[in-house]
């Protein structure tokens, strides 16, 4: 276990709360957030995603992927049937929902298979095929000495790794996703941000389970700002600092590894 979690770890919501919390809490804050969220995948596509990487999934990431398989952008006919219901009553008004905002603080849900995402025009297995080869054809090896991990040993100090399973695109290089081949201090299925820029890499959760029951906690708690006039900014976080989550990785892991919301 990474360091500094305790041995009997809090028990986390189990995958199916998790999505019920967040797509009621979408409903009520960012409708047209949940209108991107898209059907879940079927068990034979979950079985062609684990044979093309080599790999079973943790069970609680195809749970997720059962429920949602990432997000798409909305159509403009129901764009503009969405701002016409919640902005009727004040033509004059400088609000309008853009046609995809990131479900995780303004990232993408990455889908399994199409591309859908407008953050990388690429699918999950995209993402990985293209990181999967650089892993296993090698690259500079100059860049392993930047790499670091917090906590200390969770986190392998390579710049590429087969294990390596994005889920969410904090960029068009760089994701947050699951690591199914962690360092000798870290457990199989934490969640970690990686990617071309991400040098400084954290264990953000234990699983992809508590990740997702992390994010509706900091929502229930009111760290969220809204704002549709800011473009590609639109969903933030308020705490430890105003921005999207990959600006408070260090904070956020820091916080949920100890079992505590960010305050």
């Amino acid at each position: 276990m990474p360091s500094g979690q305790d041995e009997s770890p809090k028990k986390v919501a189990a995958v199916v709360e998790s999505w019920r919390r967040i797509e009621t809490w979408l409903e009520t804050h960012l409708p047209a957030c949940k209108l991107t969220l898209k059907p879940g995948l079927s068990k034979t596509n979950l079985a062609k995603f684990e044979k093309a990487i080599g790999a079973a999934l943790p069970e609680d990431v195809r749970r997720s992927w059962l429920i949602h398989d990432g997000q798409r952008l909305l159509p403009d006919d129901e764009l503009d049937a969405l701002n016409e219901a919640h902005f009727e009553e004040d033509e004059d008004s400088d609000y309008e929902y853009p046609n995809f905002i990131g479900l995780i603080f303004g990232h993408g849900l990455l889908n399994f298979l199409t591309r859908d995402c407008p953050m990388t025009g690429k699918s999950a297995l995209g993402e990985w095929q293209g990181w999967a080869k650089m892993a296993d054809e090698g690259y500079d090896a100059s860049l392993n000495q930047w790499q670091t991990s917090s906590p200390e040993g969770s986190i392998k100090l390579c710049y590429a790794n087969r294990g390596w399973i994005p889920l969410v695109a904090l960029t068009d290089v760089d994701y947050i996703g699951v690591d199914l081949d962690p360092g000798p201090s870290g457990v199989i299925g934490q969640v970690i941000n990686f990617g071309r820029d991400e040098e400084k890499k954290y264990v953000l959760a234990t699983s992809w389970a508590q990740f997702l029951s992390d994010v509706a906690d900091e929502w229930k708690a009111g760290n969220f700002a809204i704002d549709l006039r800011e473009e590609f900014e639109e969903f933030r976080m308020i705490r430890p600092r105003l921005g999207r989550l990959r600006a408070n990785v260090k904070e956020w892991s820091a916080a949920k590894i100890a079992g505590h919301l960010i305050q």
